[in-house]
């Protein structure tokens, strides 16, 4: 989300995570819910690659699988 900040991404996030918690599926005669954890983290302009970014969107991601599923956490950059 380029030129988003950390409130805006977060929003998009829920709005994404609430979408997906929406949505029933139908297998045969059986109708199931799915649920998605989203890390969000910020991009710094002073970072030369991409790979600190992604390390803290993955450890946001799994804050939020092992604070309950389903939600949505940030990493701030150092």
């Amino acid at each position: 989300l380029p030129s988003t900040d950390e409130t805006a991404a977060q929003v998009t996030a829920e709005r994404i995570r609430s979408a997906i918690e929406g949505l029933r599926i139908q297998i045969g005669e059986q109708e199931i819910q799915i649920t998605i954890s989203i890390g969000v983290t910020e991009y710094q302009v002073t970072e030369s690659l991409i790979d600190p970014a992604m390390l803290r969107a993955d450890k946001a991601l799994y804050q939020a699988k092992h604070g309950g599923r389903n939600r949505i956490c940030f990493e701030r950059p150092a």
